[in-house]
């Protein structure tokens, strides 16, 4: 459940919602029924296990990125070696 307040929680909460769907804004005045409604969509019927899938295939890839000979360790390893080249020193 996000509930946004200010700067990029905004954006984060959208992206969360619209794009990996994984989860669910609430906005405006926080009312009883109104969180209840959103637990309940959560925790039970499908719409709350494809969020649920979907959140461990992220996990899962996220895992496989940062293992050594993953794209975010790969891509850091290359920065910090870009970093020691004598050409990026002189620039």
């Amino acid at each position: 459940i996000c509930r946004p307040i200010t700067g990029d929680q905004k954006v984060n909460a959208r992206y969360l919602e619209s794009v990996w769907r994984i989860g669910i804004r609430l906005e405006g005045e926080l009312e009883k029924e109104t969180v209840e409604r959103v637990v309940n969509r959560l925790m039970g019927g499908e719409e709350g296990a494809d969020m649920r899938k979907r959140a461990i295939d992220l996990k899962e890839k996220l895992e496989a990125s940062v293992r050594s000979g993953g794209s975010s360790c790969s891509s850091l390893d290359n920065f910090v070696n870009s970093l020691k080249t004598k050409d990026f020193m002189q620039q």
